[in-house]
């Protein structure tokens, strides 16, 4: 395997920093601020969606989606018959 120049390396690393920096930034944007966020969003998914859809996809989005209580039971690989 080929060394890497030192540049090269420091750019690696800058550049795993700076990815998650912003994926750490939105994030906590998604997370902290639900209702700009909600704003936000609005523009991006069609206005046909109901506000809870949007809401919803900003759970999702911000990875938190499994920490909120869920009305419906798990899906399990073995729910599924083969």
């Amino acid at each position: 395997m080929a060394r890497l120049p030192s540049i090269s390396k420091y750019c690696v690393v800058c550049l795993v920093g700076a990815l998650a920096l912003a994926y750490g930034a939105l994030w906590a944007f998604l997370g902290l601020l639900p209702g700009t966020a909600i704003r936000l969003l609005r523009l991006i998914i069609p206005a046909d969606r109901p506000l809870a859809f949007v809401a919803n996809e900003r759970l999702r989005w911000a990875g938190l989606r499994s920490f909120r209580r869920s009305s419906s039971p798990p899906v399990f690989a073995s729910n599924f018959r083969r």
